[in-house]
């Protein structure tokens, strides 16, 4: 395992990793092996667009995990499983579900809606609230995001852990709160769990970085920044308005809620 230096450059919108290679370090898992099925009801009412198909790589290569999208023909969002709201990013565009098993759904509503910095969105809930299959989310102005934002078409993404697979995903029209849209199973494995070591050693470096992201580590960024630290067997912790984030959760990033001009310490 090893740590990497974080850093930016001058008129740059993209924060660089440098490997080091002195500590290494191991983590404890942050979510408990899921034992049995999960069934998401649909959470929007419209036709299926199965995720490869939509138009942004973040979401079509999967970069945040897997699962499926829906062109929204109403326009409350509600919750496709009972589950705590773990993470409500400041735009109120795009929310994270974690169910008592530790599977954790993003739901993320229109393409480039982080722009709109909340316009059009009425959040009906708050972090740290527990919420029931059906329940509204969140609500937003359709037609003002048709005009103002790329795309209406929302994504539902498991974005952990990795064990799981997605099974009988809805084809054709869904209605919300009602159908099926998908399934979540763990995957067979061979495999036993690691037992969780103790971190050893000190860390490689320490900086502090500023974002140039005018709208900070929203999904897309923060995407990019977990899947550089996945291929470089690396663990970066960020450290942003007193949060800790691990580089590895999308959910954890989106969460510190930076801004641009924000200081991250790593």
């Amino acid at each position: 395992m090893t740590y990497v230096n974080v850093h930016t450059e001058p008129d740059s919108p993209w924060i660089f990793l440098t490997p080091c290679y002195r500590g290494a370090i191991r983590l404890k898992p942050s979510s408990p092996p899921v034992q049995h099925d999960i069934t998401l009801l649909a959470p929007l009412s419209g036709p299926i667009i199965p995720i490869d198909q939509v138009p942004d790589p973040v979401f079509s290569e999967r970069m945040l995990g897997d699962g499926i999208a829906i062109d929204p023909v109403d326009n409350i969002l509600l919750a496709p499983v009972d589950a705590e709201v773990v993470q409500l990013h400041a735009a109120h565009h795009a929310l994270t579900l974690r169910t008592d098993s530790g599977v954790e759904i993003l739901m993320h509503v229109g393409l480039d809606t982080v722009t709109l910095r909340g316009e059009g969105f009425n959040p009906q809930v708050s972090e740290g609230d527990k919420v029931k299959t059906g329940q509204p989310l969140l609500e937003f102005d359709a037609d003002y995001l048709a005009c103002h934002a790329r795309s209406l078409i929302t994504v539902i993404v498991q974005t952990g852990p990795e064990s799981l697979a997605i099974n009988n995903p809805a084809l054709g029209h869904v209605n919300a709160g009602r159908d099926r849209l998908l399934v979540l199973g763990t995957l067979p494995s061979t495999n036993t769990p690691d037992a969780p070591l103790q971190a050893q050693g000190e860390p490689d470096a320490e900086a502090s970085v500023r974002i140039p992201n005018p709208e900070g580590l929203h999904a897309r960024p923060s995407a990019v920044l977990a899947k550089l630290c996945h291929q470089s067997n690396a663990i970066v912790k960020l450290v942003c308005h007193g949060i800790e984030a691990r580089s590895d959760s999308v959910t954890e990033l989106m969460k510190l809620n930076t801004r641009l001009g924000d200081n991250v310490t790593t």
